[in-house]
């Protein structure tokens, strides 16, 4: 099974005070470690990577590159909105999973993700997701069977939504690392890295 790669990089950094995904983090910008750990398993495997973003920084910075940015003009209404330009972009099939991963979180290595997806495609399940001591977290994963299930979600509704109506559909990727989860929400956050 082929596999969409989708960043979802549109997130408005309410919290931290000033767009998290372009600040700098050890020298390289907080978004640029998801995408290049989602970059180098998408071509590894020879498949799409999308990025979805409201930033025209990150728009620049990604032109010419092999990611297909997609542009979310709707990115304050919620994570749905980039859920919905990511699949339009991409199109429905029925033999694809799509991967959905977020910007902020610059812990998770590129061999967790690289083993949840050879894990998830073994397992012969519709969804997967990546946790910690059984609390389910991104990045996830959903076959092409659910993507209407995916274009309802409504503002800040993300796939966790979906996952949790079929549980037994759903792969878990137990991680061992709990901070490969962390969300970036403050600059404090950062003090670990």
């Amino acid at each position: 099974m082929k596999i969409h790669w989708i960043l979802l990089a549109a997130g408005l950094s309410r919290r931290f005070g000033e767009n998290k995904l372009l600040y700098p983090v050890n020298g390289k910008k907080l978004y640029r470690y998801s995408l290049e750990r989602m970059a180098a398993l998408a071509e590894e495997r020879q498949e799409r990577l999308v990025v979805v973003t409201s930033h025209e920084a990150i728009r620049k910075e990604l032109a010419g590159t092999k990611a297909e940015v997609v542009w979310n003009p709707m990115a304050e209404t919620g994570i749905a909105s980039s859920i919905h330009c990511a699949i339009r972009h991409l199109g429905i099939a029925e033999d694809v999973a799509y991967l959905f991963s977020v910007a902020d979180q610059p812990f998770l290595r590129r061999e967790d993700l690289g083993a949840f997806i050879e894990g998830f495609l073994r397992s012969s399940k519709a969804m997967g997701c990546m946790a910690h001591q059984e609390v389910w977290g991104n990045p996830a994963i959903f076959s092409g069977k659910y993507v209407k299930s995916l274009l309802s979600l409504k503002g800040d509704q993300g796939g966790k939504k979906i996952l949790l109506e079929s549980p037994e559909q759903v792969f878990v990727f137990d991680c061992e690392q709990e901070k490969a989860f962390y969300d970036i929400d403050e600059k404090k956050d950062l003090r670990e890295f």
